[in-house]
């Protein structure tokens, strides 16, 4: 038993190497050499100099034991004797460990005032004020430690101490209202840094504050003018509150001034998403050349060129990137997205080059843009061999591949195949996707003009599924599609769904065209605009110009007309444009 307690001593000394370690050597050996017959033989207990050997031993002992009272008890001891950081930490994790953050808190800052430039300790004392819901105190602490990254910093970070800041808070699942309060207080502490402000601020535009984060805005710009991400939360802002002509025009405006190829990007997105393809193209050709074609810059470009249908020049540029496939595939990727939305996917085969070992989802697209040809050309076997191959990529269960089918299928009208793949596979999505099922149904006998049957599936779902929102507004916009005169009877169905599914471009489309078709047109205004402003979909874009011009705003409806003829000529959705408005041919 003496040489197992002798020896669990020695492991504690040498791997807890406190200071009284190092002091050893000046006390006195415990069995002396001289003989004094009048000197008490001493004790580990009552031997003076080894008394923090004692209390320290007795501690971890207790510790171990889970007697924390007993433990602390003896830290204690040891910390009125000597002011030891590895003492103070090992203190510090017994309340840690029992969750006792206010009674850690001390002694974390008695920790920070032994050693005020580690950063460690800081981040620590962060911590427990946060936790311990001082957000005044956290927020200062967190100030200081982002200083002191700045002093250490040799001039190589690239992101902002914010940002680890930020992940902690998300770590510590702090609630929305809670993060912005500590950011409103860094905000405060921060002279120089503009880097509180502009996540304020994004806080504050996720809450739809938009005027409060204008404000931080406003004081970030004053003090870095040439800080892209403040600019890009402005056109954020501008955007949401119906406004792109102003973002567009502040974009411009701090392009000429600082000829940042990141607020330029900026302006090319702005440009693109207010549907002005032809300025964005003529902008980013510029920024194409200042930035030497820049990859991110490339990938806006071939968008903008596919658009304009400028082939020739896609394929070649497209060719020469064979050797950086990262690159390549972004921009590809951006070309399915364009060729989606001006539904013209055909004409992207004539600019794809071949791709060695193309990635699973590459493939995908490409399939899918090829069973779409076929099915268009009425190729059927194709079609389905397109569709095995793209099964054996093994991206989508079974579920997804037959919604993908399925809705390929009905945006093509091909109503009788449709109901063939529901028989097939209408009890698999029944059981893990009934909503969909519902609505291919209604759609499958919207389609065939099969009017009653397509309203009972949609009432069937309705009362199945109270909270289906797609079915509340398919059934709203389908009655106003069967007739016009149905938008009294179809506006609370559709209003439903947006109560349901707030600021869906869809939804608010269906509004929009209910409130038009019954006559209200400021309603049908604002409801439009939102729609527009989130998705350029050739219907979403006729509607608009129908009620643009329905108002009065005649030039406005005619610029957007020729929009629409250059890049959605060819759309059915033209159709809703003919019935609607006396100019156009």
């Amino acid at each position: 038993m003496k040489k197992y307690f002798n020896l669990f001593l020695f492991l504690v000394c040498v791997t807890y190497p406190v200071s009284f370690a190092e002091e050893s050597k000046l006390h006195t050996p415990l069995i002396s050499d001289e003989k004094d017959t009048k000197q008490v033989e001493p004790t580990f207990y009552n031997e003076s100099e080894n008394s923090e050997v004692y209390d320290f031993l007795a501690a971890e002992i207790a510790a171990k034991r889970e007697d924390w009272d007993g433990a602390k008890q003896h830290y204690d001891e040891l910390l009125a004797k000597k002011n030891d950081p590895k003492i103070l930490e090992r203190r510090i994790q017994l309340d840690l460990a029992e969750g006792n953050i206010a009674e850690a808190l001390p002694f974390i800052q008695r920790l920070v005032v032994q050693d005020p430039k580690n950063l460690s300790n800081y981040n620590l004392l962060a911590e427990a004020y946060l936790l311990t819901g001082d957000l005044e105190y956290a927020a200062k602490t967190y100030h200081h430690l982002v200083e002191l990254l700045y002093l250490t910093d040799d001039g190589s970070m690239e992101t902002s101490p914010y940002f680890a800041i930020l992940k902690k808070f998300h770590e510590f699942e702090l609630p929305l209202d809670t993060q912005v309060i500590l950011f409103k207080n860094l905000a405060a502490l921060e002279e120089y840094d503009t880097f509180p402000l502009v996540l304020l601020a994004g806080f504050l535009i996720d809450n739809s504050r938009f005027s409060e984060a204008e404000s931080y805005l406003e004081r970030a710009l004053q003090l870095n003018p040439a800080n892209p991400k403040i600019y890009a939360l402005y056109t954020y802002i501008y955007w949401n509150i119906g406004t792109p002509e102003k973002a567009i025009a502040l974009l411009e405006d701090a392009y000429t001034k600082y000829e940042d190829p990141e607020i330029g990007l900026e302006l090319a997105n702005a440009l693109i998403s207010n549907f002005d393809y032809e300025d964005a193209y003529q902008h980013l050709v510029r920024l194409m050349i200042s930035t030497n074609e820049a990859p991110i810059v490339f990938e806006k470009f071939i968008g903008m060129a596919y658009a304009m249908g400028n082939y020739d020049n896609i394929l070649e540029m497209l060719t020469n990137r064979l050797n950086q496939p990262e690159e390549l595939t972004r921009a590809v990727l951006n070309l399915f997205y364009f060729s989606e939305v001006l539904g013209n996917s055909e004409n992207l085969l004539k600019v794809l080059p071949e791709i060695k070992d193309p990635t699973p989802e590459y493939q995908d697209a490409l399939l899918s843009i090829k069973a779409k040809m076929a099915l268009s050309e009425q190729q059927y076997q194709q079609f389905e061999q397109y569709f095995k191959e793209i099964a054996a990529l093994e991206i989508y269960d079974s579920t997804a591949l037959a919604i993908k089918k399925m809705m390929i299928l009905q945006e093509a009208k091909e109503f009788v195949l449709l109901d063939k793949e529901i028989a097939l596979s209408g009890e698999l999505l029944a059981k893990t996707n009934s909503s969909y099922l519902a609505f291919l149904k209604a759609m499958s006998a919207f389609g065939r003009e099969d009017y009653d049957k397509m309203i009972e599936i949609f009432q069937a779902e309705m009362r199945d599924n109270p909270q289906d929102a797609i079915a509340y507004n398919a059934l709203g916009f389908s009655l106003i599609e069967i007739d016009p005169a149905n938008a009294k009877t179809a506006l609370p169905f559709i209003s439903k769904a947006n109560l349901m599914m707030p600021n869906q471009d869809f939804i608010e489309d269906s509004l929009a065209w209910a409130y038009f078709q019954l006559g209200d047109l400021p309603r049908a205004k604002k409801y439009i605009e939102k729609a527009y402003h989130k998705n350029k979909d050739p219907e979403i874009i006729a509607h608009y110009i129908v009620i643009l011009d329905a108002l009065g705003n005649t030039e406005k409806a005619k610029d957007l007309y020729h929009k629409f003829e250059l890049f959605f000529g060819k759309s059915e959705k033209r159709a809703i444009l003919v019935e609607n408005i006396e100019w156009v041919e």
